[in-house]
């Protein structure tokens, strides 16, 4: 005999409709609670790791909805992921600056600029 209990819609299977939906709301606050730092480096990793910071601050608005972010918190938060190590941010133009996650397997040497 068939079981046939997986095609009743009943309590039960509303019930868990309800909780994953609450799940999924939760899910939500969340990640608009994520840190800015982490946020960053999950952008990041979604977008294989490289992009421009026009687009990061496109990605993050869109992330945190109603927040949006000054470009003065932007760089104060890159900075500290560059001094991490784990990004690097190099300046393409004068208003564009590519952002590239560093992997950790490979040793990075950042110049320094002399006077």
């Amino acid at each position: 005999m068939i079981d046939k209990s997986y095609l009743k819609i009943g309590k039960n299977h509303i019930t868990f409709n309800i909780r994953l939906n609450i799940l999924y709301q939760i899910y939500n606050i969340m990640k608009s609670q994520l840190p800015i730092r982490s946020a960053i480096i999950e952008i990041l990793d979604d977008k294989d790791g490289e992009m421009l910071d026009s687009d990061l601050l496109i990605a993050l608005n869109k992330r945190y909805g109603d927040k949006h972010f000054s470009t003065t918190e932007i760089n104060r938060n890159l900075l500290a992921l560059e001094t991490q190590g784990l990004l690097h941010v190099s300046v393409l133009t004068h208003t564009k600056r590519r952002i590239k996650r560093v992997d950790q397997n490979e040793t990075v040497y950042l110049g320094v600029e002399e006077d």
